[in-house]
């Protein structure tokens, strides 16, 4: 039973998340989003808050997965214990709505006036996707800034793209001159967190790099037998079966890793099966489909939100199990919900082509 439970929390997690965002936010729109907004808003600043104590006090106040950084060469890799890898359950999440903030301001969709706390949200999101040195958090915020971008094409967005980089760029620097000044400790500190973010993160998504990086070498023979385990079993394993056995090279101390998967995508063939998994894609698709051909009738910045965030996850639980996992299982849920309560946004012009693709966006149209 544990390990069935172990296998479904994460996804238990992003359902009932995802239901109770859709239902708030249909019952009560203005409701819902000033409570969402709210706890958007103490979570980024509270981890932030957590991850600036842990890495100067190092108090294990706040219980912050901690580790040593792996630097990534041209040549292989070396692991680097001075330079702490602060990882908070909320990191991604928080860079997620760092990544949407931004790039809404830079469509004009959010400005200061309407939403005081932007740029400490912002940077607070900014902070933890940096100092957490990940991949897939910077890809992730790339993203979902670029499709932000993309959606509200124009002069204006790309201008204040150029200020914000410029401002934040000055920012870095009066900072680093502040703590040369009056911090020794702190300016250590930043000296070794950039140069673990440049050879981790910056380094690290080298196409050469990637191919000697052993996080990644391990991903690939993952994915290979979970694709064996659904050439064997394609009507799946089932929840909280093994679809493997021990592999050279095993990360895992425990059998735990014999259920674990890090490709979101290959979770539902191996545990659920071919026929399930191709009525999930059916449904995803019509989704996505549904989205696109009602743009037009939702707000341009709520489209905006769904389309980046979505674009940005998807990228990501290629190589992470997002829906699955316990922290990040919010997240998704979160923008399950957002997406189904975008359906229900009504306008004339959308109820009659939402009816034949999203039935629960026709009805709450209507």
């Amino acid at each position: 039973m544990t390990d069935v439970l172990g296998d479904v929390r994460g996804l238990l997690y992003t359902g009932t998340i995802g239901i109770g965002v859709g239902i708030a936010f249909v019952e009560n729109e203005t409701v819902a989003k000033r409570i969402f907004l709210n706890t958007a808003s103490f979570m980024v600043v509270y981890s932030a808050f957590a991850v600036l104590v842990e890495l100067i006090f190092a108090l294990d106040f706040f219980s912050i997965r901690t580790g040593a950084a792996v630097l990534y060469t041209s040549g292989g890799q070396a692991a680097q214990a001075a330079a702490v890898r602060l990882v908070p359950i909320s990191g991604l999440s928080c860079v997620v709505i760092a990544g949407v903030l931004l790039g809404l301001w830079l469509s004009k969709r959010v400005t200061t006036t309407s939403y005081p706390l932007l740029w400490p949200v912002v940077g607070s999101g900014l902070f933890i996707g940096f100092q957490g040195f990940s991949r897939n958090n910077l890809i992730a915020l790339f993203i979902i800034v670029g499709v932000c971008v993309v959606l509200n094409l124009g002069v204006t967005p790309i201008l204040r793209l150029v200020a914000f980089v410029s401002a934040f760029a000055a920012f870095l620097v009066v900072l680093w001159v502040f703590l040369g000044e009056y911090s020794a400790k702190l300016r250590t500190l930043g000296e070794q967190s950039l140069e673990s973010f440049r050879e981790r993160v910056l380094s690290g998504l080298n196409p050469d790099t990637v191919a000697e990086d052993y996080s990644s070498q391990w991903r690939v023979t993952e994915s290979a037998a979970g694709l064996k385990s659904i050439s064997e079993n394609p009507l799946g394993t089932g929840l909280g079966v093994p679809y493997r056995g021990w592999l050279p090279g095993e990360p895992f101390t425990s059998d735990y890793g014999f259920t674990y998967l890090h490709n979101s995508y290959l979770w539902f063939p191996v545990k659920a099966g071919l026929l399930s998994s191709l009525i999930i894609l059916i449904i995803v698709l019509l989704m996505i489909v549904a989205s696109f051909k009602n743009r037009n009738g939702l707000d341009r910045g709520l489209f905006s939100v769904i389309a980046s965030t979505g674009a940005g996850l998807a990228v990501v639980m290629a190589v992470s199990p997002l829906p699955f996992s316990r922290g990040d299982g919010v997240l998704c849920g979160t923008a399950l919900g957002l997406y189904f309560w975008s359906l229900c946004q009504a306008t004339p012009e959308r109820i009659e082509s939402t009816k034949r693709l999203a039935p629960l966006g026709s009805r709450c149209a209507q």
